[in-house]
């Protein structure tokens, strides 16, 4: 006698319970969102460093202020010719008498807006620097 068939049956899908599998993934997506997270906050310090770090440091060719004692030039205006190689020293030629100097980038601010209206005098030389001076400034 021919066996009896039987019916097909559809499989039973499985309990909501987290198998070994599921928990696994769930916890890598857990940590890479973690991960991604804290990228982006570190990515986004850093944007901000580099933020203030610049705007400190007046572009080349720009008009300063020089703010410190030395050199007896508080308060006058130089024109920024070249920064040294690790960037810490600029190299300034005042407005005055046309001197080269090097200074600190802390010692030098840009001018305020009420200082940029005023018409500054022209230099009486170029704002470039010789080899001599380049020795001095690096």
């Amino acid at each position: 006698m021919p066996r009896k068939q039987t019916k097909k049956r559809s499989v039973k899908a499985r309990s909501p319970v987290m198998t070994r599998s599921r928990a696994r993934k769930a916890a890598d997506e857990a940590i890479s969102r973690a991960n991604a997270k804290a990228k982006a906050n570190a990515k986004a310090k850093a944007k901000a460093k580099a933020k203030a770090k610049t705007a400190t440091r007046p572009r080349k060719g720009s008009i300063v202020v020089i703010t410190s004692l030395k050199h007896g030039a508080q308060g006058k205006l130089g024109k920024v010719a070249d920064y040294s190689t690790d960037g810490k020293r600029v190299a300034l030629i005042t407005f005055y008498n046309s001197q080269f100097f090097v200074s600190q980038v802390e010692d030098v601010r840009t001018r305020t807006p009420a200082e940029k209206k005023k018409r500054p005098p022209s230099l009486r030389r170029e704002a470039t620097l010789d080899s001599m001076e380049y020795n001095i400034l690096n």
